[in-house]
């Protein structure tokens, strides 16, 4: 089984090699200059409320020999947060669940497949007819 989750690194700027440091006008409010000699520490947040998720497949060789693929993707901006390859299983898509765990997702919304059914609480879930992924 494959898995992926995007992640995000973090990666120290400083300006003490520069002659005109201390006159330099910060442009940017995200950019931030740190002290190599001092710990870096790094909060990670989560960017998004309501996840999509779906599943698709295709064959290899023939079509009895399937392979799918889950997708979890952003509801407001379609950016893929995480994907599982494996079979048309709960346990694949407990899988998927699980990376998403550390984004505190709050909404799921899904086709009718019972695998969501079975494994989102209602208080969380919502099926869309017929359209998963907004056109």
């Amino acid at each position: 089984m494959i898995q992926h989750v995007f992640s995000i690194s973090v990666k120290r700027q400083s300006y003490a090699g520069l002659k005109k440091a201390n006159r330099l006008v910060q442009v940017n409010p995200n950019f931030q200059v740190f002290d190599e000699d001092q710990p870096c520490e790094v909060t990670l947040k989560p960017f998004c409320q309501e996840v999509e998720l779906d599943e698709q497949w295709s064959f290899v060789g023939e079509k009895s020999n399937q392979c799918w693929i889950w997708l979890a993707v952003e509801h407001s901006t379609n950016i893929v947060l995480a994907y599982v390859f494996g079979r048309r299983k709960d346990d694949v898509f407990k899988d998927l669940k699980a990376l998403l765990k550390p984004l505190n997702i709050q909404r799921y919304y899904t086709d009718d497949w019972g695998a969501y059914e079975r494994n989102i609480p209602a208080s969380q879930h919502e099926k869309l007819e017929n359209r998963t992924r907004k056109k």
